[in-house]
């Protein structure tokens, strides 16, 4: 197969992520809603969620009032327990890896993954070189 026809058949593959994408940009605030709800429900019971009161976060503004804005320092105690080994700290979701970071403020920072997120910022990608294919 030749690399002409792999690609046309990967852009064919991605298109129907593409075009649901450019579904839910005609109205990001519906389409992200329900997302941020099931995220905040899912992580109720997480060390983090307990201790920024998930439960009482029933929309954007709830969550603006429980969950300031932090920098990444803020979540290194929280991050060191996930590479620890510990669950259910930071999401419900099994951690699958970490990525660490190049450190655009003179230090590397680690990030955890989830299957979750892996696959969010694949269909993010995809879409991404779709459009600009």
């Amino acid at each position: 197969m030749n690399s002409t026809l792999a690609h046309q058949i990967w852009l064919t593959l991605q298109e129907p992520e593409y075009k649901r994408f450019l579904a839910v940009c005609a109205n990001p605030y519906d389409a992200q809603t329900p997302i941020f709800k099931r995220y905040i429900r899912e992580n109720t019971e997480t060390e983090f969620g307990v201790a920024h009161r998930f439960d009482t976060i029933h929309s954007y503004q709830d969550f603006v009032q429980n969950v300031p804005i932090q920098e990444y320092r803020d979540f290194e105690k929280w991050i060191s327990r996930v590479a620890d080994g510990k669950e259910n700290v930071l999401t419900k979701a099994a951690v699958t890896g970490f990525e660490e970071t190049s450190g655009t403020e003179g230090f590397s920072k680690l990030i955890p993954y989830t299957a979750g997120l892996k696959a969010e910022f694949e269909r993010g990608v995809s879409s991404w070189l779709v459009a600009l294919a």
